[in-house]
């Protein structure tokens, strides 16, 4: 296992053999230069390609799954206002074209092209040109030789991000203030939800604003947006009163994700499927001007078969016809029942397919998992009760935690750091709490939590 104190080791003894300054690059990985930079071995002000200079407030964390490989970074260029952003590593600077990433949305947020060699020009999807280092000849001595000593793949066991300050407070305060800190974060996030519900049944209805909820619940975090598009491109009123096979029609057709090319290696089930679908979609689109997202706004790396967008639209379409009586059950505050409604979703094609174009399985898998109820009923159903006038607080304390994901690690991480090994949240309002203090303060700091007001608060706890 690597840590951060191999890293230091290793380095210093550098410092003691080491003066060549020969870079061993047989073994380097771009795995290598994000290890750097987490570890902030690479100096903190560096010089861009056309002669910038590019000052680092803040690294950011380091994102394990698709896209950049630091997300929440901060820089500043040639003294100008700080800008916030995501920053992506290569080896040689080709790596960004090779990669497609200059063609690719998911990459318009990042702020710095970091590669070890080369000059380029680095353009986003969105047309930006963004500053690009080229950190030959801008490392440190220490750095030069790293990759001989360090194992290949260094990546995996260290943390995705560097603990803030209130890392340092937290180690004072006991447990049970710890937690009564988080639940009171907690109580604040599904006040939140709450209020926005609020705001969006007098906008849109009470069927219409559960329907996207809903949705947005279904995209988990890779795909939130895309779906909360399709939910409003169809919107809940159109799609009611449609038997199966038009409503699958109306959410595949409007989400872009029918297949355009020839479908003739898929099996014979998928190919009458989908072929009904396209028939279907192509007669909606004569009588109405139903728009279509485009097939860049999804993301299916990283995404487990059961997870996957064609899977999850085909749930969203089976909840149509169950959504009164879900909005009646959240209302009440029944969620064993309404758990007890999504558990039994049906579909025709998806309870053995987790795609359009994948084989059928041997057995059959519910729509929607346990845990991802769960996650509806924290996210969705908690919140909606809320603002029905019910005592939500007392359920969502009840509630088990959602299983551990990226986010509640990187949170866990940020704000308690080594105490994060510790620590198990007890209910879903703990961790919801956990995720408000992250999300409404650690992913939005642009200095390094130096204008942050949350450690002071987390002291004057432990005092």
């Amino acid at each position: 296992m690597t840590t951060p104190q191999t890293v230091f080791q290793v380095l210093s003894s550098f410092e003691r053999t080491f003066s060549s300054g020969i870079l061993c690059e047989d073994h380097l990985t771009e795995c290598h230069l994000q290890l750097a930079w987490f570890e902030h071995l690479i100096p903190a002000t560096l010089r861009a390609a056309d002669g910038r200079v590019v000052e680092v407030i803040q690294t950011g964390w380091w994102n394990r799954e698709s896209g950049p490989d630091f997300k929440g970074a901060a820089i500043r260029v040639d003294g100008g206002p700080v800008v916030k952003g995501d920053i992506e590593f290569h080896l040689d600077a080709a790596g960004w074209s090779q990669h497609g990433h200059e063609h690719d949305p998911h990459y318009n947020q990042v702020v710095l092209h970091i590669a070890l060699r080369g000059e380029r020009i680095i353009t986003t999807a969105a047309g930006e040109t963004i500053p690009h280092v080229a950190l030959e000849g801008q490392l440190p001595e220490l750095f030069h030789g790293i990759a001989s000593v360090l194992p290949k793949h260094c990546c995996g066991s260290h943390p995705s991000s560097k603990p803030g300050r209130c890392a340092h407070e937290i180690v004072n305060l006991s447990q049970e203030s710890l937690r009564e800190l988080l639940r009171g974060a907690g109580v604040f996030r599904l006040m939140q939800k709450s209020a926005r519900i609020t705001r969006q049944i007098r906008r849109d209805g009470p069927e219409q604003a559960l329907w996207e909820m809903l949705a947005e619940t279904l995209g988990y975090k890779e795909n939130r947006v895309p779906f909360r598009l399709v939910s409003r491109n169809v919107p809940y009123k159109l799609i009611r009163v449609c038997e199966q096979s038009r409503r699958d029609a109306l959410l595949f057709g409007g989400a872009g994700l029918l297949p355009s090319s020839e479908i003739t290696t898929w099996d014979d089930e998928a190919r009458h499927y989908a072929a009904g679908l396209w028939e279907e979609w192509w007669r909606l689109q004569q009588t109405s001007s139903l728009e279509e997202i485009t097939v860049a706004e999804w993301r299916f790396c990283q995404t487990r078969p059961s997870n996957h967008p064609h899977r999850r639209l085909a749930a969203l379409s089976s909840i149509a016809p169950h959504l009164g009586e879900l909005r009646d059950l959240f209302g009440r505050g029944e969620f064993a029942q309404a758990a007890r409604v999504i558990s039994f979703l049906n579909h025709p094609f998806f309870l053995r397919h987790h795609a359009l174009h994948a084989r059928p399985s041997s057995r059959v898998q519910a729509l929607i998992g346990t845990d991802r109820i769960r996650e509806m009923i924290i996210n969705v159903g908690a919140p909606w009760w809320l603002a029905m006038g019910g005592e939500a607080l007392e359920v969502l304390s009840s509630i088990r935690p959602s299983a551990e994901n990226a986010a509640t690690r990187l949170a866990a991480e940020r704000f308690m750091g080594p105490c994060a090994r510790f620590y198990k949240p007890t209910s879903a309002l703990e961790q919801q709490g956990l995720l408000h203090i992250y999300h409404s303060y650690c992913s939005k700091d642009s200095g390094n939590c130096s204008l942050c007001t949350v450690p002071e608060f987390v002291k004057r706890e432990a005092a």
